[in-house]
């Protein structure tokens, strides 16, 4: 779609300057409305003409402007407007709880450029078209001295109370608590995926896979893990293509703003990537190694799952169909149930064709 142009200009352009020992508390003006058709729509016509800058690390000066991209991108995002969306804030108008939750990007943008990573990339028309936000491994934003100096505790007083009920009552414990069951003791040593936005109008011009690259280059040389929770179940196979996995998916207590559950789907991806068919078709590098061992683990998979299909088969005593449990973690390889054991086999020697070829033939299977 021709969305609205971001939100102000640079800060040196036209807002006042600050100190940079607090965000500023301005919110973005409001934007024309985004409907999900609109924000799913293909890329400009002008497309093979746009120039896309380099990623770059956003300083706390440029907090508004890349806090507005994230502000509009996640507008209507049920998990990003989770502390605004309310009981206390249904006879609000849209404005003023578009107002509000401007306000918490802006504070959660300059926290992270302060202590953690921001990153942007854009075209020239539009710097900031793609915003990233970081936690470096080993980094949080969870000690007093972090929470005082960010001005993180100023949100305590600008949420309602019902906002601070879900945050510090559900929201935060939940994702602290997921994190450590997924990854155990790597739960702080790795690079974590906060918020990823991109405008409607920046959309298909591979800003996002452009960020996600950037950081994963930096988390492959240090061998470190990366995560993030997925509030939009149509990014999955988008961030499968980057090497994540699904681990678990969780909901929410409380319900959004039209009465509805709002699950979170926990992602993943190891040192050097996850091999999936989408990761394959986008051309994602691994190395010989790395390769061999993530096709070898999808093999013994499927392998499993042929013969347990083929157990299942001969047991007339069971009808139930052949699937996984529903706490084991999604497949990137995981296909419907073959109507046959041959299906499956023939799915096995695809996969070990592939990894062959990946792998360099380093081993023959």
């Amino acid at each position: 779609m021709d969305s609205p142009k971001s939100a102000g200009a640079k800060w040196d352009e036209s807002m006042p300057k600050r100190s940079e020992a607090s965000p500023a508390e301005d919110f973005q003006p409001r934007k024309e409305s985004v409907t999900t058709e609109e924000a799913t729509s293909s890329p400009p016509e002008s497309f093979e003409k746009v120039n896309v800058n380099a990623v770059t690390d956003v300083t706390t000066k440029q907090h508004l402007s890349a806090a507005a991209t994230l502000a509009e991108a996640f507008e209507h995002d049920d998990v990003a407007r989770y502390l605004v969306d309310v009981s206390d804030t249904a006879k609000w108008s849209e404005e003023k709880r578009w107002n509000l939750h401007s306000t918490l990007m802006n504070y959660i943008t300059y926290a992270h450029a302060k202590r953690g990573l921001a990153t942007y990339v854009g075209t020239s028309e539009d710097p900031f078209g793609s915003v990233a936000l970081w936690m470096y491994p080993n980094k949080t934003l969870e000690s007093a001295s972090d929470i005082i100096s960010t001005g993180l505790w100023k949100l305590a007083f600008k949420l309602t109370s019902d906002g601070r009920k879900r945050g510090f009552g559900d929201f935060f414990p939940l994702l602290g608590r997921t994190k450590k069951e997924i990854l155990g003791s790597r739960a702080k040593d790795c690079y974590y995926l906060v918020y990823i936005g991109t405008k409607p109008g920046c959309r298909g011009l591979g800003l996002a896979r452009q960020l996600i690259q950037e950081a994963a280059k930096r988390a492959d040389e240090e061998g470190k893990p990366m995560y993030l929770e997925s509030s939009a179940k149509r990014n999955v196979k988008f961030y499968r293509s980057l090497g994540f996995e699904v681990r678990k998916q969780v909901w929410l207590a409380g319900l959004n703003a039209k009465g509805q559950k709002i699950p979170m789907d926990i992602m993943v991806r190891e040192p050097g990537g996850l091999l999936t068919m989408e990761a394959v078709d986008s051309g994602i590098s691994m190395t010989p190694q790395a390769t061999r061992e993530r096709i070898d683990d999808r093999i013994d998979h499927v392998n499993d799952r042929l013969e347990s299909n083929q157990h299942l088969k001969g047991n007339q005593a069971s009808s139930e169909p052949s699937v996984l449990s529903d706490e084991a973690p999604h497949d990137a390889y995981e296909s419907p149930a073959a109507s046959s054991p041959r299906e499956e086999t023939n799915a096995v020697e695809a996969m070990k064709g592939t990894a062959n070829i990946l792998a360099g033939n380093v081993a023959k299977i």
